[in-house]
């Protein structure tokens, strides 16, 4: 499972890179067009938000992967250092479960908004929403993986 998401981390990096990329670029050649060239183009705007969402969520994912997700478990070992053991699956429990939810709530939304497409893009609004439950499918096995690597026994986890 390790190399797995190992696997998905690595993905996710790179297309949140190439989205950080592709949205840095969009910005810059929006702001030349409009005001350099008095040209604007109107779909940099969309696709700048679309970057901007993508590398939201692929970023949450990757954040979640490294132990960085929300402040959850950094607040649990601040305020309860002592029960920290105890407390941290629980958090990374919560996670999952809200992770779950994400899933089927962008499910419902992408459902809702398939035959919606963007002003000026030749794709559905329903992507973003795609991306949202992939991103979330991906939390729950990131969070899986660090509950089976949390009660796996020492030998197991040098494996």
């Amino acid at each position: 499972m390790k190399s797995l998401c190992d696997a998905l981390e690595h993905f996710l990096g790179f297309v949140c890179a190439l989205a950080v990329g592709s949205f840095t670029f969009l910005i810059i050649l929006d702001v030349a067009c409009r005001f350099v060239f008095h040209f604007p183009i109107t779909w940099l705007n969309e696709l700048s938000i679309f970057l901007f969402q993508l590398t939201s969520f692929t970023g949450a994912t990757i954040a979640l992967r490294k132990g960085l997700h929300f402040g959850l478990g950094l607040m649990v070992q601040d305020i309860w250092p002592k029960l920290s053991k105890t407390l941290q699956p629980i958090a990374i429990v919560v996670v999952a479960i809200t992770s779950g939810l994400i899933v089927y709530l962008a499910i419902i939304m992408a459902k809702q908004a398939w035959h919606s497409t963007y002003t000026t893009l030749p794709f559905s609004q329903a992507t973003i929403y795609v991306v949202t439950m992939i991103s979330a499918v991906i939390m729950v096995l990131f969070s899986i993986e660090e509950l089976l690597e949390r009660f796996s026994t020492p030998s197991q986890r040098s494996a």
